[in-house]
C-alpha cells in the first residue's frame, strides 16, 4: 500500500501546485507522523493552509484526507511489530520532560480528537443496527482485545442481552464457533493482526448468514467484503497508548446506544442487577449457631 502511494505521487508530480507538491512530499516523507496529524497538524508542519492538504489528497486521486490517511495506515502498521512499538514507547519515556502518565494522557487526548474525524458515522449507525436486531452477540478477541470482549459481554448482559466473549485460539476455538446460530451477530476485535483464528471466525460466519462487525486499526482495507462493518480505530501504534484504548471506549459506547434504544427494558435489567446485588449483600456466609 505504501508502494501505491509513492507511485501516485510520483505520477501526480507534474500537475501539482507547488505547495500540494510540498504536502505530498510530507506525507511520502513521514507517514508515522501523517497518520496521526489532522488536517491543520499538516498544514502547520507543511507551512501551508488546511484547504491545500484537503487539495492534495484529492489531487492524489483520494476522496479525501481520511481516504489517503488509511492507505499510509496500511504502510506504517502492515506487519506492526510488537517489539519496535515497545521499543519506541519506551524511548519516548525516557526522553520525556515529566511521568511517563503525562505522556499517555496526552497522546490519549490527540487519539481521541481523532475518532469523529475517522469514524464513519453510517458504518457507526449500521453496526448498533445489527448489535440490537441480534438474538445474540458473539464478541471476539484475542490478548489483550479479548478482555475487552470480556468486559462488552459483561456490559450486554447487563441489558439482559445475550452475549458471550469468545477468546479461544487454537483447536478451542472451535467449540463456542459451533454454539453461533442464525439470528446473531458476531463482532471482532482485532486491532492490528489477522489471526487465521479471525478468518475461520468470519468464514463460519458468512456461512451461517450471521453479519460480523469489525473493530480494527490496521485491517479494514483487507477485510471490509468480507464483513458487513468495518469501524475503524485511529491508530496508536506510533503512540503511547494502549492499542485497546478505543476498543474499550466503542464497547462503552456500543452499550449505552442499545441502552438508549430500549429505556423501559435497560432500567429493569438495572433494577433487577441492583435487587441481586442487595440480597447477596445483605446474606452472609458465616454459618450460623443451630
Amino acid at each position: 500500500m505504501a508502494e501505491d502511494f509513492a507511485g501516485r505521487v510520483a505520477d501526480a508530480a507534474a500537475r501539482l501546485k507547488p505547495q500540494e507538491r510540498v504536502v505530498a512530499e510530507y506525507l511520502l516523507a513521514q507517514p508515522d507522523q501523517a497518520v496521526l496529524a489532522s488536517t491543520s497538524d499538516i498544514a502547520s508542519a507543511t507551512g501551508t493552509s488546511d484547504a491545500t492538504v484537503v487539495r492534495t489528497a484529492r489531487a492524489l486521486g483520494y476522496s479525501g484526507l481520511r481516504e489517503l490517511k488509511k492507505v499510509l495506515m496500511a504502510g506504517v502498521t502492515d506487519p506492526p511489530d510488537p517489539i519496535r512499538v515497545l521499543e519506541g514507547r519506551i524511548a519516548r519515556s525516557d526522553s520525556a520532560l515529566g511521568p511517563v502518565l503525562g505522556e499517555v494522557l496526552t497522546d490519549a487526548a490527540a487519539l481521541l480528537a481523532r475518532v469523529p474525524e475517522e469514524l464513519d458515522e453510517r458504518s457507526w449507525q449500521r453496526a448498533v443496527d445489527l448489535l440490537d436486531s441480534a438474538q445474540k452477540v458473539w464478541l471476539y478477541g484475542f490478548g489483550p482485545a479479548g478482555l475487552v470482549a470480556e468486559y462488552h459481554a459483561l456490559a450486554f448482559s447487563r441489558l439482559q442481552r445475550r452475549a458471550q466473549a469468545v477468546t479461544q485460539t487454537g483447536f478451542r476455538l472451535a467449540d463456542p464457533l459451533m454454539g453461533i446460530d442464525r439470528g446473531d451477530a458476531v463482532l471482532i476485535y482485532a486491532p492490528l493482526r489477522r489471526f487465521h483464528e479471525i478468518d475461520v471466525t468470519i468464514a463460519h460466519a458468512r456461512r451461517l448468514g450471521v453479519p460480523v462487525i469489525l473493530v480494527t486499526q490496521a485491517l479494514g482495507a483487507k477485510l471490509r467484503d468480507e464483513v458487513d462493518v468495518v469501524l475503524e480505530v485511529p491508530s496508536a501504534t506510533v503512540t503511547m497508548v494502549s492499542e485497546n484504548l478505543i476498543d474499550l471506549l466503542f464497547a462503552h459506547a456500543l452499550t449505552l446506544e442499545l441502552a438508549r434504544r430500549d429505556k423501559v427494558g435497560s432500567v429493569t435489567a438495572r433494577q433487577l442487577l441492583d435487587q441481586l446485588r442487595a440480597e447477596i449483600v445483605s446474606g452472609t456466609t458465616d454459618d450460623q449457631p443451630d
